[in-house]
This record gives C-alpha cells, structure tokens and sequence, in this order.
C-alpha cells in the first residue's frame, strides 16, 4: 500500500514538474519566435506591428511587392534543403510516436516565421505549436530516462497536444484558446487530469507571453458587448459560412497533403510570393497572417463601392493565396487567415442586416462571421469562440450571438461529412 502511495506521488509529481518545464518552454518559444517575426517585419517592410498599424502601409508598394517576393524565394531555397536532410514532423505525426527533430524543426519553425515576416500569407500561430512539442517531445525522452518518472503512452499524447495548445497561447496570450486547442483538436479527449494539465500549461505559457507584448487586445473593436439582435444574423451566418468554411477546411487539407517539397518548390513558392506582393501593391492588407484585414473588417464603420470593393478583394485574395501557398511549399497556419475570412464576410453581408438593426455596428457581424468560420474551417466551436473572445477581450454578452454562430457552423459541418462523433 506504502509503495503504491509513493508511486502515485512520483507520478503526479512528475506530471506537475513537466507541465511547468513545458509551460516555460513553450510561453519562451513563443516569445522568441515573436521578436524573429518583429525583426524581419522591420528589417523587410520598415515597420513595427501592432493593433493600431497591423499592416505595412506607410511604404512605397514597391517595398512591400519585393519584400514577399524576395521572401518566397529565401524561403523556397530553405525549404527545399530542409526537406533533403529532415522530414519534418507534424504536431500530429509526433502524437503517433513520430521523432521530432530539434534542429530540423527548430529551422523549419524559423523559415516559418521569417516568412511571414516578409509579408507571406499564411497564420505565424503553427512555429510556436510545433517549437513548444518538439520542445516537450525531447523533455520527455530525457526525464523519462528515470525510472520512478515514466509516464504512460497517454500521458505522452496529452503532454505533447498541451505543449502545442500552450504555444499557441504564448504567441496569441490566450490561455483559453490553447486549452481548447490541445482538447478539441489534438488530444480528443476530456478528464480532469487532460484539463489541468492544458489548462496549466497555457497559462504558464501565456504569463510569459504578456512578456513581449503585453496583456492588449490583439484586434481593437468599437466596443467589448454584442447586441442579442445578432442572433438571426448569427444562424444565417453560422449557414452559409458553415458550408464555406468547410469546403475552405477542405481545399486546405488538399493543398497540405500534395505540398510541393521536391525542387519544385524553388519555382511554386516564389509564384507564390509574387501573387502576395501583386495583391499587397494595392491591397497591403493581404500581407502575413491576416490581421490586417480583419482590422480593416472591424474598423469599417459605413458603406461605400471602394470599402465594399476593398473587403470584397481582401475576402478572396486571403482564401485563395493563403490556400496556394501552403500548396506551393510553405508552411503555416490557417486560424488568423480563417477569422480575417470569415470577419469580411460578416461585414459585406452585414451592411444589409444593420438597415433592418441599425444600433449594430458593423464589427458586431465581422465578429460573428470571424467565429462562423473560424468554427467550420478548425470543427471546432469552442476554440473558434474563445479565440476571437480572447483576441478581442470581449464582454461575457459576446458568447450569445458567437455561441449561436458556432453551433449552427458546427451542425453544418457534421452534416456536410456525415460524420457525428
């Protein structure tokens, strides 16, 4: 009975100690390939980004236009090396047992966020995921080296998917948003052990996050509460985007599955680079991980052709770039591209629906739309709705319409696989 005791002290004790160890690595990776990413931002497009200016707007087009191009082309060079020397592992490859390599990920992690720094189109939150469980996949495979600390083939997989939930929270500073990002989309599976063990890790590495840029909202809105007039604007959204988002969630899958890793990637990706820098000449809101158009989204106060034009463009052009370019060789995520998307459908078709409520602001839709697809791209409602409520430091009367929307998409995409889980 003594040494059962002291068994399941050793073993809780060993849990605790890896997720603060991981935590802090996954809260300093974050922050490390946060200030690579503002590096690059200012030594390639001459500006510093932040909520206010998420975009480099303020320079000749022509910077930005070679900036990207010249980006893709470093970038298609990197990769191509990369991939003769390492494969490079995926989060979810790594859940199944597959090695993580702690150079090979650490320079895939860094062409990563170089890339996007130059103004490549695709979301700068799949570095830190795969940094932080490379990070704990080599932890592990150190400390389990004793004896009294091994851990179950279970424990492994939970440890993993929190690790890459706490990245995405040290780069996003959204604790919530992680947790439900390793339980939701990695780990499958709820207990309180899998919760505490998420939870904790996200928050660790989110304390360390606030390092770089502080406790700020990541996007800045009129105001933090939703009107409950959205609901009916809500279930239509949670409709329509349900279905694109879905068929977008596809293309994607399509386009990470016959990735160009050969030599062909020295042509595909510079094509890349130069659809980006084509767009962001005229539209610089195209450029990096989508910030910037859902900005723009949220800051649209009134109806005019050139705003409509402007959404309008920003809508396409991110969904099909972004698409190319993971096709075209490069890597990256889609959660911040899929809410600039979704929040610049909500405010085009929100135009109409503030004539029958006018006390809606038009950001109240892009918000709803943001979370609508964000839900149908990820199939997952609960990350979808804390993302945008943590990114955006929204009031508690936010959940209503961004509930609404979320289970409306996600019922959308259950039908659309004919899959209930």
């Amino acid at each position: 009975m003594e040494n059962i005791e002291k068994n399941k002290t050793a073993y809780i004790a060993s849990l605790i100690i890896t997720t603060i160890v991981i935590g802090v690595a996954a809260g300093l990776g974050a922050d490390a390939l946060g200030y690579i990413l503002s590096f690059f931002e200012g030594l390639f497009l001459s500006f510093k980004e932040s909520a206010e200016l998420p975009v480099s707007i303020h320079i000749n087009p022509w910077q930005r236009f070679f900036s990207v191009f010249a980006g893709s082309i470093i970038a298609a060079i990197v990769w191509y090396f990369l991939h003769k020397k390492w494969h490079l592992t995926s989060v979810n490859e790594a859940l199944e047992g597959k090695k993580m390599s702690f150079v090979g990920i650490s320079l895939h992690d860094f062409i990563q966020t170089f890339y996007i720094g130059t103004g490549g189109s695709v979301g700068r939150e799949a570095a830190p995921r795969e940094f932080a469980a490379m990070l704990a996949q080599n932890w592990l495979k150190l400390y389990t080296k004793f004896e009294k600390f091994k851990l179950t083939n279970d424990d492994y997989k939970l440890i993993l998917a929190a690790a890459a939930g706490a990245g995405l929270a040290g780069q996003y500073v959204a604790p919530l948003s992680g947790t439900f990002f390793a339980l939701e989309i990695l780990y499958k599976k709820v207990s309180r052990k899998s919760i505490a063990v998420c939870l904790s890790m996200s928050v660790i590495a989110t304390l360390l996050g606030t390092l770089r840029d502080g406790f700020t909202p990541y996007y800045i809105i009129l105001h933090k509460n939703l009107s409950f007039n959205l609901v009916p604007f809500a279930i239509f959204l949670g409709i329509v985007l349900g279905y694109f988002g879905f068929v977008f969630r596809k293309y994607v899958a399509k386009a990470k599955k016959n990735r160009i890793e050969d030599r062909k990637i020295l042509f595909t990706l510079p094509l890349a680079g130069l659809m980006t820098g084509a767009v962001a000449y005229f539209y610089p809101y195209i450029m990096g991980n989508g910030r910037g158009i859902a900005q723009m989204a949220y800051n649209t106060r009134h109806m005019s052709n050139e705003i409509v034009m402007a959404l309008l463009i920003c809508l396409i052009a991110k969904a099909v770039v972004t698409t190319y370019t993971i096709y075209s060789g490069a890597y990256g995520g889609i959660l911040t591209p899929s809410i600039s998307i979704g929040a610049t459908f909500g405010v085009l078709t929100g135009m109409i629906y503030v004539l029958i409520f006018p006390q809606i602001s038009l950001f109240e839709c892009g918000l709803v739309g943001s979370v609508a697809f964000l839900t149908a791209s990820q199939q997952a409602p609960l990350l979808a709705i804390f993302l945008v409520f943590e990114l955006c430091h929204l009031d508690v009367s936010a959940l209503i319409p961004m509930g609404i929307a979320a289970g409306v998409s996600i019922c959308i995409g259950i039908i659309l696989s004919k899959e209930i889980d």
